[in-house]
């Protein structure tokens, strides 16, 4: 970004922390082509407005809170505020229902206290939730699995620990060991 763009985008946030509203719709519609695609993307299609108008308010958010010092883009830390609104909405969506937008919604823990969701036909998306389940485990040691067993549960670190009469520390790091696989297997 030049030096002219920055100071553009400078005084368009300082605007907008001033109350403008003016500056906020010039905001958004600079960002409208992320706030539609990170929407499209939460919302698999299902109340895609819905989904826009949360991004929208997490962009709102993001330009109140950032700072041009920070070592992020503008644009890359608005991306990350509207992608943790959107999955934070659908997780409690999910909880709340077990379903989002008329789908099933099967949750699987990806990282520590966050989940990632599988959406469409029931049959289908259960078919896929074990195969990829299947080639997860294989990728993991003997106590790495019944840790991973225990984890998909909900099962926080101290039962877990509890439950394999293991020490939490080890429970801690097989989780970090296990995650990490995963990442690496996933691609993330």
């Amino acid at each position: 970004m030049s030096a002219k763009e920055q100071a553009e985008l400078a005084a368009l946030l300082s605007d907008v922390r001033a109350g403008s509203n003016s500056a906020f719709a010039r905001l958004a519609e600079r960002y409208e082509g992320l706030l539609r695609h990170r929407a499209a993307v939460f919302s698999c299609g299902q109340d895609e407005g819905d989904a826009y108008q949360e991004a929208c308010l997490a962009l709102h958010r993001a330009a109140l809170r950032y700072s041009m010092q920070e070592q992020v883009t503008f644009g890359l830390y608005a991306k990350i505020c509207i992608d943790n609104a959107l999955k934070t909405k659908y997780k409690r969506e999910a909880q709340a229902t077990g379903h989002i937008a008329g789908q099933a919604v099967d949750l699987i823990p990806f990282e520590e206290g966050r989940f990632f969701a599988y959406f469409s036909d029931p049959v289908i998306e259960e078919e896929r939730v074990e195969e990829l389940l299947s080639l997860i485990r294989s990728e993991l040691s003997a106590y790495e699995r019944q840790v991973f067993n225990l984890y998909i549960q909900k099962l926080s670190t101290a039962e877990i620990a509890d439950q394999l009469g293991r020490d939490e520390k080890s429970v801690k790091n097989a989780i970090s060991r296990l995650l990490k696989k995963l990442r690496k297997r996933l691609g993330r």
